[in-house]
This record gives C-alpha cells, sequence and structure tokens, in this order.
C-alpha cells in the first residue's frame, strides 16, 4: 500500500478530502505530496477542485502538464522513465 506524507498542519479529514479531489483530477503522487505538505496548499486544491480549475492551480505551483504535444511526450518520459528528451 502506498502512503502520502502530509504536512503536520493537515488534518485527516482534509487529507481525505485532498485524496478524493486528486484522484478525480488523475494527480500524480508526486503531485499530491507537493500539495500536502502545506495546508494553504491542501485548501488553495480543494478549492480549485471544486471551482473545476485544477489545471490552473497546477500550472500555477508549477505541477501542471505542458500543452503542446511534444512538451507534454517528454515531460511524460521525464516522469515516468527519468529520460532526458
Amino acid at each position: 500500500m502506498l502512503s502520502v506524507k502530509y504536512g503536520s498542519d493537515v488534518p485527516r479529514a482534509m487529507a481525505d478530502l485532498l485524496e478524493h479531489h486528486a484522484r478525480r483530477a488523475g494527480l500524480s503522487l508526486d503531485a499530491l505530496e507537493v500539495i500536502g505538505a502545506s495546508l494553504d496548499f491542501v485548501e488553495a486544491f480543494i478549492v480549485a477542485s471544486e471551482d473545476e480549475k485544477v489545471p490552473e492551480f497546477l500550472a500555477r505551483v508549477g505541477l501542471g502538464a505542458p500543452r503542446g504535444k511534444v512538451e507534454l511526450a517528454r515531460w511524460q518520459a521525464r516522469r515516468l522513465f527519468g529520460v532526458r528528451a
């Protein structure tokens, strides 16, 4: 079973809600850990999710995927295989 390390200020109920929204958005575990490290990030992500603005939030915090096909393929290769394409 995988586990995510959350910040000490993130209550379990908020972590559960974060995980719910993260699953719906298809977030990676790495992104989930970055967001879960801070209660401020957790709250901001939940609000963005409920406002259907997850891509904007992820781009703002540097976790979003690039838009172009080639850039997206390179980004995915780096994430999956550590390849510098």
